[in-house]
């Protein structure tokens, strides 16, 4: 079910309860991340997490509901458990659900890219794999990580108001763990990205910065 989906069902069950003014927001989210220890992928994980918010005004009172399940009657149902605890509400609190700016600033940031499992899995060995080799201080207990995640909000309410925002990210780490004249430090680097010069440079920044400590 996507948002204007979500957003039909919502408008329809207001008119059908006499809810006038409300808001409706749906989170969705994905993330991905492969772990090494050794020469083997040790951890892998993968999901997906979506929510949808429903808020109204009902007698001047605020309610709230939200719900991770997507059918038509549970989504009607949202605007029913708003209604009842706006209802519930005693308190004299001023509530608004807001209108909107004038105008909204364009973001520059560029499109989260989507990595397969595959790649993150091949990234995070690779990974493992230039910080062994990178000095024969490493030892075992070293890790390294390839991770991704998206997530995108929308946003629409009974004034008019739409927005929409995506956020993402793909990085990678390593904690080296060194040992040198029978002593053992460790340290952690991140970068946000898993190819390029960052990526590059990664094993050599964690090792020399493990190596410092001794």
């Amino acid at each position: 079910m996507n948002f204007n989906e979500i957003k039909t069902i919502i408008s329809e069950a207001c008119k059908k309860y006499g809810v006038e003014e409300y808001e409706v927001s749906y989170s969705i989210g994905e993330n991905i991340s492969a772990e090494t220890l050794k020469d083997e992928i040790s951890a892998f994980s993968s999901g997906e997490s979506a929510t949808v918010y429903f808020r109204c005004i009902v007698d001047g009172h605020m309610g709230y509901a939200s719900t991770s399940f997507f059918d038509n009657d549970e989504i009607d149902d949202l605007v029913i458990r708003a209604s009842d605890n706006a209802k519930a509400i005693e308190n004299d609190d001023v509530v608004v659900i807001f209108k909107g700016s004038e105008s909204y600033g364009k973001t520059t940031a560029p499109e989260p890219e989507r990595v397969d499992a595959v790649e993150l899995k091949n990234k995070a060995l690779e990974l493992q794999k230039k910080t062994y080799a990178y000095n024969d201080a490493v030892v075992d207990g070293t890790q390294s990580l390839a991770m991704s995640f998206r997530d995108e909000v929308y946003l629409y309410n009974s004034h008019g108001l739409e927005l929409s925002n995506r956020v993402g990210m793909t990085g990678c780490y390593v904690v080296a763990v060194v040992n040198k004249d029978g002593e053992s430090r460790d340290n952690f680097e991140f970068a946000e990205s898993i190819d390029g010069e960052k990526f590059d440079e990664l094993p050599k920044k964690a090792v020399d910065g493990a190596l410092d400590k001794i």
